[in-house]
């Protein structure tokens, strides 16, 4: 019955898309159809399942369907829809748990987004526009970093997705742009709703802003205030026994009502340089070969004291500061990019979102967990990946990837999901190689 839904929704999108070749010549609307097709073959060299134990030379594969419309209405505004599908299978598969000896398919929304240019000329460029879209504001990164929106503020935790290091918004924006000579500043705005785990409904609000020095030198930073509004304030902040805590005031009685709240503030800074720029022989190199860049992260700028009844604290902000760094190989050329990264992130308790997906709350276990080996986690504070990608003939890429990331396994019985990372030391990792087709 799936299968049948997930075909009968392709072949209808399909459909729309050869239909759509044309311009409507009453009118002057341009609708052009744009897809893209993958397909992933990888393998956990070494990782971790809560169900499985330890993992070694587990096998991992996915295809990817993703059929969009373009539409062109004037020169100022154009509206962009696309629908995806993917095919796969849980990884680990445990027959004894009833895991699946099938491929599952899920068809979701990639893109839904609206957007009107009000200028644009030779010194500013100002676009206004809003719906579900991609957002990415690190061009430079390609898996680790981007954390601003890909990350919890209260519990701190960080997602990481092989070969899409950006994250889909819901909501509205207004993007500006500045330049004079070789100098040019970007400034977006962004009021968003959550729509995954955390406060679902609760507003955000958040400026990232970027300035950039010809093609050799750009600094960015950003802030996002999350759940500025609440949908519903017993759900952004749950009034739990385990996420409770003492607050003494400034005439030193003491506050016995406060409780840890999914809402913060979360703050990014980075640069990237050019490395190839001054030189004088630069020619020979890609665009984008010898790019140093970093990023820096703040998960959650207020620090609590630790809970009454959990062993919980957050307390310490240097434990909530994920910091990233990449390098960009030279290639000649030959290859699009080739890039190490490596990440420092010292945070004491398990990058899960257990508490939050099961409990509703900003813990990153369960609620009534007694107590946290601390050390145990000192193992995972360092993140490493190798990407490569090549494209050719204007339509395919090849990507390679090699790391040890915030990568989880899958289960389709949330009842046997880890919501812990798998990859819990540098030791644990995996690879998979991508190829894909775009039109």
């Amino acid at each position: 019955m799936h299968f049948s839904r997930i075909i009968g929704t392709g072949a209808f999108l399909a459909l729309c898309a050869a239909l759509s070749y044309a311009q409507d010549s009453s009118s002057g609307i341009t609708i052009t159809p744009h897809g893209w097709a993958a397909l992933d073959f990888g393998e956990v060299v070494k990782g971790y399942d809560k169900n499985a134990g330890n993992l070694m030379m587990v096998e991992f594969n996915r295809i990817f369907l993703r059929i969009g419309l373009n539409v062109h209405f004037n020169d100022r505004t154009n509206l962009t829809g696309a629908m995806d599908v993917k095919t796969f299978n849980e990884f680990p598969r445990l027959v004894k748990l009833g895991a699946t000896r099938r491929y599952y398919y899920y068809l979701y929304l990639h893109q839904a987004e609206l957007v009107h240019t009000f200028f644009d000329n030779d010194v500013v460029r100002w676009d206004l526009g809003g719906g579900y879209f991609p957002y990415k504001y690190n061009n430079n990164v390609r898996n680790l970093g981007e954390y601003l929106f890909r990350s919890t503020a209260y519990p701190q935790t960080l997602t990481t997705e092989f070969d899409m290091p950006w994250n889909r918004l819901f909501g509205v924006y207004s993007k500006h742009a500045f330049q004079i000579g070789e100098n040019k500043l970007n400034v977006d705005a962004l009021a968003t709703l959550n729509t995954e785990w955390v406060a679902i409904g609760d507003l955000n609000a958040s400026v990232v802003a970027t300035y950039a020095r010809a093609h050799f030198f750009e600094i960015g930073a950003g802030v996002e205030f999350g759940s500025i509004v609440s949908a519903d304030e017993k759900t952004t902040t749950p009034q739990d026994d385990n996420t409770k805590y003492f607050l003494k005031k400034s005439d030193g009685t003491v506050d016995t009502s406060q409780y840890y709240t999914f809402r913060g503030a979360k703050l990014m800074t980075r640069t990237s340089f050019d490395c190839k720029y001054p030189l004088p022989f630069r020619s020979i190199f890609g665009e984008e070969d010898l790019k140093l860049y970093g990023e820096w992260t703040f998960l959650g700028t207020k620090s609590y004291p630790r809970a009454l009844h959990s062993p919980m604290w957050y307390n310490s902000p240097l434990e909530r500061m994920p910091v990233m760094a990449g390098f960009n190989l030279p290639t000649f050329k030959i290859l699009d990019v080739l890039s190490l990264e490596g990440e420092y992130w010292a945070n004491r308790y398990p990058n899960s979102m257990e508490g939050i997906v099961n409990d509703g709350l900003p813990l990153p276990f369960l609620a009534g967990t007694s107590s946290i080996d601390s050390t145990k986690y000192k193992k995972d504070n360092w993140k490493w990946s190798i990407y490569a990608a090549k494209t050719f003939l204007s339509h395919y890429r090849l990507v390679f990837q090699a790391a040890s990331d915030h990568m989880r396994t899958f289960a389709w019985d949330w009842n046997r999901q880890d919501w812990e990372e798998s990859l819990r030391d540098a030791g644990k990792w995996y690879f998979v190689l991508r190829f894909s087709v775009m039109f």
